[in-house]
């Protein structure tokens, strides 16, 4: 099975940018009164990247807009960012992403639409880094006023039990896998994953998905090998 770069970005994109899987994904894991203002079966996946180019070797970002159940014409935009390891200045990087976004759309439109930021965390440590930009100045109270600030959505995987992730069988697989990729008992549980994802295959003739599984597992899967890999297929 051939390698490709970045497998962490590959294997993220490829769930998420199934709309089924974010829409999912994101009834579970934005906080509740968001989710209650959003109409996430107005759910639609944009093209365009805001990852600079000198940058897309190291980040992927999966971008989606949709509307508010109020009917108002206003979008709110969902941006997606996963990481494999705690990133003191993944808000400054954020920030970056949102403010091209913005840029764009006053561009286009001459007008503004909130982004709600979400980074999926499945490091091998919890993330103990703060979620608001504002933290990243040492300022006193007086200059605070002066220091813009956002908040951006954390999904810490690592802090999760496996009983802990909910979801529908494509989002469950997606998590277990993002969450156990480093664990050196990952061959031991894959039969498990695997039997999730080949059952709900056989329904939908999902193959894309499960090579997708396959290729992320054998190159990077850390408690891994070729025949732990063959015994999941075969069991």
């Amino acid at each position: 099975m051939t390698n490709i770069a970045n497998p962490h970005d590959a294997f993220f994109k490829q769930f998420l940018s199934k709309t089924e899987v974010a829409t999912d994904f994101l009834r579970t894991h934005l906080p509740v009164d968001v989710v209650g203002l959003l109409d996430l079966s107005e759910l639609i996946l944009q093209k365009d990247t805001f990852v600079d180019e000198n940058l897309r070797e190291h980040f992927t970002d999966l971008l989606y807009t949709t509307k508010l159940k109020t009917g108002k014409p206003a979008l709110v935009y969902l941006l997606f960012e996963h990481k494999s390891y705690p990133d003191r200045y993944v808000a400054f990087q954020l920030l970056r992403y949102m403010m091209q976004i913005w840029d764009k759309m006053l561009r286009e439109s001459n007008l503004l639409s909130p982004i709600i930021p979400l980074v999926v965390y499945h490091g091998r440590v919890r993330w103990t880094i703060s979620t608001d930009f504002g933290a990243l100045f040492d300022v006193s109270a007086t200059l605070r006023r002066y220091v813009p600030n956002f908040h951006f959505a954390l999904t810490d995987l690592s802090s999760l039990s496996d009983e802990e992730i909910r979801g529908d069988i494509w989002a469950r697989v997606f998590q277990l896998l993002l969450k156990h990729i480093f664990d050196e008992q990952l061959g031991e549980r894959l039969p498990e994953i695997l039997a999730l994802a080949f059952d709900l295959a056989q329904r939908q003739t999902s193959l894309e998905m499960i090579t997708t599984i396959l290729r992320y597992v054998s190159q990077v899967g850390v408690g891994v090998t070729i025949e732990d890999i063959q015994r999941a297929v075969m069991a």
